[in-house]
């Protein structure tokens, strides 16, 4: 893999079982490509403005990590 991949996890996501989320996170430790990342007390689509599920603190936190990670892929 050449392009970086960001994977944002909702911690409480009623569509993806804790054990899936788990198997996850766990598969791509130490891959310097891929970053996991959790977000405590978050539901599916916890980014989506005005959704069911919005966190505002959760969603600024992957927005910003997104961010950062195309950044430096064009850089």
């Amino acid at each position: 893999m050449t392009k970086p991949l960001i994977v944002h996890i909702a911690d409480k996501d009623e569509f993806f079982p804790a054990e899936g989320r788990a198997r996850v996170v766990e598969a791509v430790k130490g891959h310097r490509q891929i970053a996991a990342y959790v977000y405590r007390d978050a539901d599916h689509a916890f980014a989506r403005v005005g959704g069911v599920h919005w966190d505002g603190r959760a969603a600024a936190i992957a927005n910003g990590r997104s961010a950062e990670a195309l950044v430096a892929a064009l850089g």
